[in-house]
């Protein structure tokens, strides 16, 4: 049947007060909002309706519904992600069509009795007439941490004020490997995720929890991670390549920005290898200026390039090894992170490139097909003969061997000597990071 997907509107509270003499108004907000992130994380939509009655077992709407908690994976953002589902009727949304939202409420419990809400409100005035063959489907996306909880789930029509609630329960196991103990210690239980267009959707700028990642070397040491912004030349990549590149190159540099300690300096930059320029520049990085960097991403993402980039596209190679050869120093640590990338052009390479001693250089391989994953003959099996594979666990535990792209980046900087990560999903991510958390704290 096909599905109508309901996105999802976050709520966020911003609070504006105008410079004034009022000590005590200020100090009151300041504590109240204190008392809240205490609390947990409370939406005043649900103060409107009476959902704590409707839960306690109070009468309800026959509704065709129903609610599913999806299984709880790790997301490229390192943050275990459970998805929460509410799917409606179609035709119990069409004959809803006209006057007033219907309104999704979600309600997370932990196990300490903190209470996180948020609603999506969807316009009944938007409802398609044909909406009867399909499903109304709103999702809500969720950080969680390991452990028990009580979800709840409701649906309003705030013309017809039908309502009707369920309650389940949400178990987070621990990972069953875990190579970075201590990453979640400072985060919330709970954090909802705001469900927004890219390039926001990537960067995920409204999440405020950040993860706990130090490194400790003896010496002062500089980190340089250099992400390269343009996917493979080959003509033979698929549409939205792009966009798949960017769903995991993006977090994934948000992760590595989270790298701290008081001896290390890092610094991010930005390639776009097809224009061979550097469009995004920040130095020692204590947290990424997203709304910067986002405005970097227009031209790098376009379409359009200069007739003379295109003239000189066999120096594009030239260009990227030496951006990298450059930072490529003692005492310095740099971390390349690119999808494979294929030229399509014969590439000028500089002949002079070589190793520097005590640098460290790190490539990141990471790709994101999900779509084009095969499982050759199920769980345990091996996969065919002939080709490159890689080989990724999915969530419910089976093998997957995901054929790997060619990549000309890789012996491009061999003269470099790198050390090479293949990452196929976020598991073999977080390892790949807790290596080089170990390695540069020896330094």
């Amino acid at each position: 049947m096909a599905k109508l997907l309901c996105a999802r509107i976050g709520f966020v509270l911003h609070l504006s007060i105008k410079p004034r003499c009022w000590l005590t108004l200020l100090l009151g907000v300041f504590l109240s909002c204190c008392l809240s992130a205490a609390d947990g994380w409370r939406d005043p939509e649900f103060d409107k309706v009476p959902f704590a009655d409707w839960l306690a077992g109070g009468p309800q709407t026959q509704l065709k519904w129903s609610e599913r908690i999806q299984p709880v994976i790790l997301s490229v953002h390192q943050r275990l992600l459970a998805r929460l589902q509410i799917q409606l009727d179609g035709a119990e949304a069409a004959k809803r069509r006209g006057e007033g939202k219907l309104m999704f409420y979600f309600q997370i419990t932990d196990s300490k009795g903190r209470v996180y809400q948020d609603h999506t409100a969807y316009d009944l005035e938007k409802v398609e007439a044909g909406l009867k063959a399909q499903d109304l489907v709103c999702t809500e996306s969720v950080f969680v941490l390991p452990g028990d909880y009580l979800v709840a789930l409701g649906i309003y029509d705030t013309a017809t004020k039908e309502h009707a609630v369920k309650k389940g329960k949400l178990h987070v196991p621990p990972m069953k490997i875990e190579p970075l103990p201590d990453a979640w210690r400072d985060l919330p239980p709970v954090e909802f995720v705001e469900a927004v267009e890219p390039p926001d959707r990537w960067f995920a700028p409204k999440v405020q929890g950040k993860l706990n990642l130090p490194v400790a070397p003896k010496h002062p040491v500089q980190i340089d991670v250099i992400l390269n912004l343009t996917p493979s030349e080959s003509g033979r990549r698929p549409f939205g390549a792009q966009d798949r590149n960017f769903s995991v190159l993006i977090p994934s540099l948000k992760v590595l920005s989270q790298l701290n300690a008081p001896n290390v300096s890092l610094n991010v930059s930005l390639l776009d290898v097809s224009r061979r320029r550097v469009v995004f520049h920040q130095e020692d990085v204590h947290e990424l200026d997203w709304d910067k960097m986002k405005s970097s991403l227009s031209d790098a993402t376009s379409g359009s390039i200069d007739v003379k980039s295109l003239a000189d596209r066999r120096h594009n190679g030239a260009f990227f090894v030496k951006e990298v050869a450059r930072r490529v120093a003692p005492g310095h640590v740099v971390i390349v992170l690119s999808g494979p990338m294929v030229f399509d052009s014969e590439q000028e390479l500089p002949g002079d490139l070589k190793a520097s001693p005590d640098s460290h250089l790190y490539y990141l391989r990471a790709q994101s097909a999900p779509s084009r994953r095969t499982i050759f003959g199920g769980p345990g099996a091996g996969p065919p003969r002939g080709g490159t594979l890689g080989r990724a666990r999915m969530p419910g535990g089976e093998q997957t061997f995901v054929p790997l792209e060619s990549d000309q980046l890789e012996p491009m900087l061999k003269p470099l000597d790198p050390k090479l990560f293949d990452v196929l999903s976020a598991e073999q991510f977080r390892k790949a990071l807790a290596t080089m958390i170990s390695e540069i704290g020896s330094l």
